[in-house]
């Protein structure tokens, strides 16, 4: 899948975008901004650890890296919202190359139905 711009949501395909659409009223238990996730201050223990991780060693273990990235999206008020911080906490990271680690979980999000995440 080849995507133009992965700095906003202006690739993602129809039926990603209506998913989404469908679910940024649900009620979400749990919202944090981006200085409690860059921090890893919030009630998730294995999130705290991916983003510590991701500080320290600028890498995300390969089976977290989605985990991470669904969360961010489960705990902000809205999707847009959701890629900015993560842009922000990849760039703020030791990470050598953010956006391509961005690309690879962008690629892999809209390649998943949404509605079948645990989520949404």
């Amino acid at each position: 899948m080849y995507v133009n711009s992965f700095k906003d949501l202006s690739g993602v395909p129809t039926w990603a975008k209506n998913s989404l659409d469908i679910h940024k009223y649900d009620i979400r238990p749990y919202i944090y901004s981006t200085e409690e996730l860059e921090n890893a201050k919030i009630h998730d223990k294995l999130w705290n650890s991916t983003q510590i991780q991701l500080i320290r060693e600028g890498t995300i273990h390969g089976y977290l890296r989605m985990y991470w990235a669904k969360k961010i999206l489960e705990w902000t008020i809205s999707p847009d919202e959701a890629l900015k911080i993560a842009i922000y906490l990849l760039l703020m990271s030791a990470i050598p190359y953010p956006y391509l680690l961005l690309k690879l979980l962008y690629v892999r999000l809209v390649s998943l139905k949404l509605e079948n995440l645990a989520i949404l």
